[in-house]
């Protein structure tokens, strides 16, 4: 088949839009609390939730800052860091929850390179909802966000 000049130009202007949108990015309307002591770790941490559309995110150093912090302010979502200075995440966790008195908010999710069965259990014996292994990805960090969202939504 042969086409014309203005043909050619047409198909490929039409092929060339398509391959141009952007897709909206989706953004979560969370407020985030990152406990993490590595610096590499925050940071890729934080490229995620920026990927992933997330504006309002704290991210501290160890545990004891992070049980400060979740005094001083409400989150919706807190990533915790397992192993950490001064306070490893699971007394953070519990002082967490012993400071607010709810199971469900912030939603805790641990995270840790260790994904033995018993680290698991101990992350949600000290009060974390869920648990994530490192290294993290944006697709299970996002699907994690997904359903946070969904859980702030309704209460």
């Amino acid at each position: 088949m042969l086409l014309t000049l203005a043909e050619k130009k047409q198909k490929t202007a039409k092929k060339g839009s398509a391959a141009t949108q952007v897709q909206p990015k989706k953004t979560h309307n969370l407020r985030i609390l990152v406990a993490e002591d590595n610096p590499i770790n925050q940071r890729i941490i934080q490229l995620m939730l920026q990927q992933l559309g997330c504006d309002d995110v704290v991210i501290v150093p160890d545990g004891q800052t992070a049980v400060a912090a979740a005094m001083d302010a409400t989150y919706d979502l807190v990533l915790m860091d397992i192993q950490m200075p001064n306070m490893n995440g699971l007394e953070a966790t519990q002082l967490i929850r012993k400071h607010t008195g709810r199971d469900d908010k912030p939603w805790i999710i641990a995270l840790s390179a260790g994904v033995m069965k018993e680290e698991q259990d101990d992350a949600k014996a000290a009060g974390a909802n869920e648990f994530l292994a490192k290294p993290l990805n944006t697709e299970q960090l996002g699907k994690a966000l997904d359903r946070v969202q969904l859980l702030s939504a309704r209460s």
